[in-house]
């Protein structure tokens, strides 16, 4: 499977901005018969880079998502559910932790199991690699829509 290519994105960081973490433009969408994952990614701007907090302009290499496991179909009542997670994803692309923040706690070890699988291409910050977040919302479809979907 080839790598889909990395995005480059030329950050300008506001004047006193101070949060560890960078929310990055734009919104990645998966969608299967039986779940639409809804990705938002967050890159790391350590204070340690040179000329910190005078160089504020930082060019960020987007790691872009390389292999991925779908949760199974989700196996309750019938109907649509949602389980919305933060994964940290550390410098060489695996996933280091996943936190539940909201949803059925009965889906969440699926969508647990499914995100350790999910490689990404390392992400750097002027050449170096670093730790991103993502926030996934794991949207299960019901079996009427995943017949509608055939």
């Amino acid at each position: 499977m080839d790598a889909p290519p990395s995005r480059t994105l030329q950050v300008h960081l506001p004047s006193g901005y101070q949060a560890p973490y960078f929310s990055l433009p734009g919104e990645r969408v998966i969608e299967s018969s039986a779940v639409t994952m809804h990705i938002q990614r967050s890159v790391h701007m350590p204070a340690t880079h040179a000329g910190w907090p005078f160089n504020r302009n930082k060019k960020v290499v987007v790691g872009e998502l390389i292999s991925r496991v779908d949760p199974p179909p989700q196996i309750s009542s019938g109907s649509d559910a949602s389980v919305r997670v933060r994964a940290t994803i550390s410098k060489d692309g695996h996933l280091a932790s996943v936190n539940q923040i909201l949803g059925p706690s009965n889906l969440v070890p699926a969508v647990t199991k499914a995100l350790h699988e999910w490689r990404y291409q390392p992400t750097l910050v002027d050449g170096n690699p670093v730790e991103t977040q993502c926030y996934v919302v794991f949207q299960f479809h019901a079996p009427s829509y995943r017949a509608a979907k055939r």
